[in-house]
């Protein structure tokens, strides 16, 4: 036969132990281990602050622990808090997980802080797992672990600093172009082609005082064509005034050259037209942009192909194929000088003759005027 007396003792210690629960849940799950975050966003590279903390929920604790890991995060810095009087498990910056313990009663503590910075723009997080708080009467320990829980921060992308305003660059000022040297343009020569006209139109211009013109052949040029009996290479120098356009007129047949006389009033002008045996004259003009000025007379020479030579006549100094051509200073061209200087046999023995008969003819008149000696009988 059944005892009738269980049924009734069950249900006594159901109804014992229903009562007791409310009691111990609220007892066993009080506790919370959390991650709390300094701010809820942050830029990329910009610091701030998690720190770690355990509650009790209104219960006094001896112990706790709990595996801690970042996510999109880097760790600066760890900080343990001052009330974990013992470590069984410390944490660092490459370990988080942590088992500690307090001295007292304690309701609340920050186990440690982190100084962390976001790795990139998107979510980061503290994460907080297998936590555990216990508290202890003197004779046993309870675990009151009731919940944990990480931090969550929105990471956006560090902003990209202005780049300073580059002033702009101040235009030099353009460069004002010097203007174009104004060269003066001489005044034309233009003369009749045919000789006898021309030696005419030339005296029309005003006879200069410094034209001084010098004849002899260019070595380097100088030859004589036998056949045709010409020679070449004929050179004419002189000095004038400077920088004035010296226009020369060759003739037998009609030759025009131009020069300008350098800065000391120098000028040459080589020919390299074949000039035939004879006689020729050069009418010399000079011009400035304001005036045309000519030679006191034409200058006249002969072409000795025979010899290969320039002889001078009225208005030139003849100079040897070999000598450099150089210009007499007078200001004006001299018969006189030009025939005692000429380095010709002919014009020597001229001077010779002329000597001579002077000479004569001063012994003959000294003879001539000696008084007759009177005699006496």
């Amino acid at each position: 036969m059944k005892n009738k007396r269980l049924p009734l003792l069950g249900s006594v210690l159901f109804t014992l132990v229903m009562l007791a629960f409310p009691m111990i849940s609220e007892a066993a799950g009080s506790a919370r281990i959390y991650a709390s975050a300094s701010t809820s966003s942050a830029t990329v590279g910009q610091a701030f602050t998690v720190s770690i903390k355990v509650d009790g929920g209104g219960t006094s604790f001896t112990a706790f622990g709990a595996s801690v890991s970042v996510s999109n995060l880097t760790v600066v810095s760890l900080t343990k808090g001052g009330d974990v009087s013992k470590w069984t498990t410390e944490p660092s910056t490459s370990s988080l997980g942590f088992f500690g313990g307090v001295t007292g009663d304690i309701g609340s503590i920050t186990v440690y802080t982190l100084s962390v910075k976001g790795i990139k723009a998107g979510a980061a997080s503290v994460s907080v797992s297998g936590g555990s708080v216990q508290s202890t009467d003197g004779f046993s320990v309870k675990e009151i672990m009731g919940s944990q829980s990480g931090a969550n921060i929105t990471i956006a992308a560090a902003p990209v600093a202005a780049k300073p305003a580059t002033p702009a660059a101040t235009p030099a000022p353009a460069a004002t172009p010097a203007p174009a040297p104004v060269v003066a343009t001489p005044l034309t020569v233009t003369l009749p082609d045919t000789e006898s006209d021309l030696s005419v139109d030339w005296t029309k211009y005003a006879a200069s005082t410094n034209l001084n013109l010098a004849l002899g052949l260019n070595p380097a040029t100088s030859k004589v064509d036998s056949t045709a009996d010409t020679l070449t290479g004929l050179r004419v120098s002189g000095v004038t005034d400077p920088n004035v356009l010296v226009t020369l007129f060759i003739f037998s047949q009609k030759i025009t050259k131009t020069v300008t006389s350098d800065s000391t009033g120098h000028f040459e002008v080589l020919l390299d037209e074949p000039l035939a045996a004879g006689n020729h004259t050069i009418y010399a003009t000079t011009s400035t942009t304001t005036a045309i000025s000519r030679s006191s007379e034409p200058l006249v020479f002969q072409v000795d192909t025979k010899d290969q030579k320039i002889i001078a006549g009225a208005g030139a100094t003849a100079t040897s194929s070999n000598s450099t051509s150089t210009t007499k200073p007078t200001d004006k061209i001299n018969w006189f000088y030009r025939i005692i200087t000429a380095n010709t046999d002919r014009q020597l023995t001229g001077i010779a003759v002329v000597f001579g008969l002077i000479v004569i003819s001063v012994l003959v008149t000294f003879i001539l005027a000696r008084p007759k000696e009177t005699k006496y009988y």
